[in-house]
């Protein structure tokens, strides 16, 4: 939260200086441009309305607080959509796909005539998809910074593949185990648009912001204990997530652990880097 706000009052006075040395240089500013007139220079600010609205992105989602146990950044690709309502406001929805772990590790066991010794492949995928708003503050400029609100829903995906050693006395039945659990999410945050260029009808610019995520609950793979450890389950907030094997000589089934799942609270600071376009209908 307190990022935010900070975020929030750094971009304010950004706007505002920026819009006095661009109105001491041009003393005019535009919105939208008169129909009579069929040109405009690219360095003229333009953001066509009401319109049309796509944009895409690098997304970088920093855990925050508790959610930050056991848990990387999440690397995402970030799309949305919407409407332009009127030289300020616009309406959408928001979608990512991104990982926050890929890795191989070696599960090494043996107890009585259970032997195991594979190679595990795991990674981890989160999808988001929801609601959005951003609201301009302030007139239009090369500059011009806005404020967003999200709401939508979260699901973490974590997926292991056991490689089966020829070797070992015991034999994987499920060799893909998947951990999945979702949560609604709601958000906040403020950022920057930087015009590139347009003409009456369309305008392009690139987009900085940052959003401050929270959300319910979510089950998510601890990626700092990815190795086995058979034994008690994990006290806390983590539990063991398992694949079931059989013995090839005794047919012995059981069952060993691959990794811990803890359970937190879903909390992120998202900041993303893309492009924006608008294009009047």
């Amino acid at each position: 939260m307190k990022k935010i706000l900070l975020l929030i009052f750094m971009l304010a006075p950004a706007g505002f200086l920026h819009a006095q040395v661009d109105a001491s240089g041009r003393g005019s500013e535009h919105v939208l441009l008169p129909n009579s007139q069929t040109k405009k220079s690219r360095s003229t600010p333009v953001l066509p309305a009401p319109g049309w609205s796509w944009g895409a992105g690098y997304e970088l989602a920093l855990p925050q607080h508790s959610f930050h146990q056991g848990m990387r950044p999440v690397h995402s690709l970030a799309l949305q959509g919407g409407l332009l309502l009127n030289g300020r406001l616009m309406l959408g929805a928001e979608t990512s796909l991104g990982a926050y772990a890929m890795r191989s590790y070696n599960v090494a066991y043996q107890a009585g005539n259970n032997k195991i010794d594979a190679n595990v492949n795991y990674e981890s995928i989160v999808f988001q998809g929801g609601l959005q708003g951003q609201y301009q503050i302030g007139p239009l400029r090369r500059i011009t910074p806005f404020l967003s609100l999200r709401a939508g829903y979260t699901r973490f995906f974590s997926t292991f593949r056991v490689e089966e050693n020829s070797l070992a006395s015991c034999r994987v039945l499920d060799a893909r185990t998947l951990q999945s659990d979702g949560t609604w999410y709601y958000g906040y945050g403020a950022g920057l648009r930087i015009f590139t260029g347009g003409d009456r009808g369309r305008g392009d610019f690139i987009s900085l912001s940052a959003q401050h995520t929270q959300g319910g609950f979510v089950d998510y793979v601890n990626v700092s204990k990815l190795q086995h450890h058979d034994g008690p389950v994990p006290t806390g907030d983590g539990k063991a997530l398992q694949a079931t094997f059989v013995n090839a000589g005794n047919r012995e089934v059981h069952r060993h652990t691959l990794a811990e799942v803890y359970r937190n609270r879903l909390n992120l600071l998202q900041i993303r880097v893309g492009y924006q376009t608008f294009i009047r209908w």
